[in-house]
C-alpha cells in the first residue's frame, strides 16, 4: 500500500472540532470517575492548540497526557478522542512513528469508526510487519468487523504475502481463520475471500479433517479454484461428482455483469467479463464487450481504477484478439498495455507476455526487441518474472538461431529451475529437448508445490481455433502426456482432468 488514502491530506485533521468538543466535555464528567484529574486540563489545552492548527505543540502536550499513569484510568471516550486527535495530528506531521503510538493506543476502542484501525493497518504496511498486521486483523476482527470489509483485497493480499514468506505456519493459520470466518464479507466488488478458503481447505485436508476442508470447498464460487481442487491429491475427493465448471464459470460472468451494472466506474468488472467470455469461448463477443467500454472513449474519469486496470484492459483484448484470428490488432494492443506503467514501475507482465506473442507468431527480431527493452529494468523483476523473461527470449533466439544466446538462457533456466517450472518447459520445448522437458514434468508432479499446476498444464480442454499458432510448449504437450514416464508420474500424482473451458494461455 503505497497511499494512505484513509488519512486527510489536510493541515487541520478533519472531524477535529467534534473530537474537541469530546476532550472538552471531558472536564464536566465527575472527578469520581477519574483516578486523576489534572490530565483534563492538559487534554483541553492540546485540543485547542489542534484548534488554533499548532499540531506540533498538541503532540507534545497528548504525549504527556498519555505517558502519564493515570491515563489508563479516564473515561474511555476521553482516550478514544485523544488518540483520534493525536494520530489526526501525527498524520498532518509525517511523523510515522507517533501515528503508529496513537493507532496503537486508541484503536481497541474504535468500534465504529474504523479509522484508528485503518491507520494501524497502514502502519504495519509501511514497516513490512506481518506479525502486527495479522494481530490487526484480529482486533478488527473483534471490534470493528466493518474496517476489516473495507480493507482493499489488494492490501489483504500483500498481507498474506508477507505471511507466506515468513514460512511460520501457525501465523498463517491465523490470518486464514480471519478471512475464512462467515462474518468477513469483502466490500471490494471485485474482491473475494475463495483463494483464502481453498488455501484453509487445503490445510485442513492435510490435517486430517476432511469434512470441515469440504466444507470450505463448498463455499468457493471461483472456477480456477475449482479447478485446482479437482487435480489436488487430497482435494480432488471432497467435491461433488457433478461440478459444471462451465456452469461456474457462467455464473462468474453474470456476477461480473451485475458489478459493472452496478458499478459503472469500475474497469475491472469490464476486464472480469471479457475473461469469462474467453474461457467459455466466445472471443468475439469478449471483442465487442471491451470496445464498448473503451477507456479512451470515456472521460479521464470515468473509471476510478483506471491506472490499475488499464494494462490489464489492453492484455485481455489482445488474447481475445489473437484466439478470434486477428493477429495484427493483438500484437497492436498489446503493445499498447506495455507501454504503461504497472504498479508505478516497468510494466514487466505485459512485456513478458508481448514477447511470447511475437514467439508464437514466428516474429523473432520483435520478440528479441521486446526483450531487450525489459532487460533494461531487469532488476525490479522477481525471480518469476526473470525466468518468464529468459524463456521468452531464448525461445525468440531459438527461431532466429542465436545459439549462443540460446545456451546462456538454457543455462539459466537450469539453475534456476524452481524459480518458474513451466518457463522452463517453455525453453525446453522452444530448443526441442523433449527429454528434458519430460523429466521436467516427471520431478514436478512429484513436488507438493508444483504438482498441481502441472497437473492443471497437462489436463484437456477445448481446443483453440485451428487459425492459432501454436506455442513450442504448446505443440510439445500431447507428445509429452504420451510418454511412458510422465504417464506413470501422472498416475501417481492423481491424475488429470478434462475442463470444458479454454486452458489459459501457458
Amino acid at each position: 500500500m503505497r497511499e494512505r488514502s484513509c488519512l486527510s491530506s489536510s493541515r487541520r485533521p478533519r472531524g477535529a472540532g467534534r473530537v474537541i468538543a469530546v476532550l472538552v466535555a471531558a472536564a464536566m464528567i465527575p472527578t469520581a470517575v477519574h483516578a486523576k484529574t489534572d490530565l483534563l486540563p492538559m487534554l483541553r489545552q492540546a485540543s485547542e492548540r489542534v484548534a488554533a492548527d499548532d499540531c506540533p505543540g498538541a503532540l507534545a502536550l497528548f504525549d504527556k497526557a498519555v505517558r502519564d499513569p493515570a491515563f489508563p484510568a479516564l473515561d474511555a471516550s476521553v482516550r478514544f478522542s485523544t488518540a483520534q486527535l493525536g494520530a489526526r495530528c501525527a498524520d498532518a506531521l509525517s511523523d510515522a512513528d507517533a501515528i503508529r503510538r496513537y493507532a496503537l493506543l486508541g484503536s481497541p476502542l474504535d468500534t465504529k469508526a474504523g479509522f484508528l484501525w485503518r491507520l494501524r493497518f497502514w502502519s504495519d504496511l509501511q514497516r513490512n510487519d506481518p506479525i502486527g498486521a495479522v494481530a490487526t486483523l484480529e482486533g478488527m476482527a473483534t471490534t470493528n468487523p466493518a474496517a476489516l470489509d473495507a480493507i482493499p483485497i489488494g492490501s489483504i493480499d500483500h498481507v498474506h504475502d508477507l505471511v507466506r514468506d515468513t514460512d511460520k505456519p501457525d501465523l498463517m493459520e491465523r490470518l486464514l481463520v480471519i478471512l475464512t470466518a462467515p462474518t468477513y464479507q469483502p466490500e471490494d466488488p471485485l474482491g473475494s475471500k475463495a483463494y483464502y478458503l481453498s488455501q484453509r481447505a487445503e490445510r485442513l485436508a492435510e490435517a486430517g479433517d476432511q469434512k470441515a476442508a469440504g466444507a470450505m470447498l463448498k463455499l468457493i464460487d471461483k472456477s480456477d479454484l475449482l479447478m485446482e481442487a479437482a487435480v489436488h491429491p487430497r482435494l480432488r475427493g471432497l467435491l461433488a461428482n457433478d461440478l459444471d465448471f462451465r456452469a461456474t464459470r457462467e455464473r462468474e460472468l453474470e456476477r461480473s455483469r451485475e458489478i459493472a451494472a452496478s458499478h459503472m466506474h469500475s474497469l475491472g468488472a469490464v476486464v472480469a467479463i471479457a475473461r469469462h467470455l474467453r474461457a467459455l469461448g466466445r472471443f468475439e463477443e469478449a471483442i465487442a464487450t471491451l470496445e464498448a467500454f473503451a477507456p479512451e472513449r470515456a472521460p479521464a474519469d470515468s473509471y476510478a481504477d483506471r491506472a490499475e486496470q488499464l494494462p490489464r484492459f489492453w492484455d485481455e483484448m489482445a488474447r481475445n484478439l489473437r484466439l478470434a484470428g486477428r493477429p495484427e490488432q493483438a500484437v497492436a494492443a498489446l503493445s499498447r498495455g506495455a507501454e504503461l506503467p504497472e504498479d508505478d514501475g516497468p510494466n514487466a507482465s505485459q512485456r513478458i507476455n508481448l514477447i511470447f506473442l511475437h514467439v508464437r507468431y514466428s516474429q523473432p527480431t520483435a520478440a528479441l526487441s521486446a526483450a531487450s527493452a525489459l532487460e533494461r529494468d531487469e532488476k525490479g523483476l522477481s525471480a518469476y518474472g526473470a525466468m518468464e523473461l529468459r524463456a521468452g527470449r531464448g525461445c525468440a533466439r531459438a527461431l532466429s538461431g542465436d545459439t549462443v544466446g540460446l545456451a546462456e538462457d538454457v543455462d539459466y533456466a537450469r539453475a534456476h529451475e524452481k524459480d518458474h517450472v513451466v518457463g522452463r518447459l517453455h525453453l525446453l520445448a522452444c530448443v526441442g529437448d523433449l527429454d528434458a522437458a519430460a523429466a521436467a514434468l516427471v520431478i514436478a508432479l512429484g513436488d507438493p508445490v508444483d504438482r498441481v499446476p502441472a497437473l492443471l498444464l497437462l489436463s484437456d480442454y477445448d481446443g483453440m481455433p485451428a487459425s492459432v499458432p501454436l506455442l513450442p510448449l504448446e505443440k510439445a504437450l500431447p507428445a509429452l502426456k504420451q510418454r511412458p514416464d510422465v504417464r506413470a508420474a501422472i498416475q501417481h500424482a492423481g491424475g488429470t482432468r478434462r475442463f470444458p473451458l479454454q486452458a489459459d494461455e501457458l
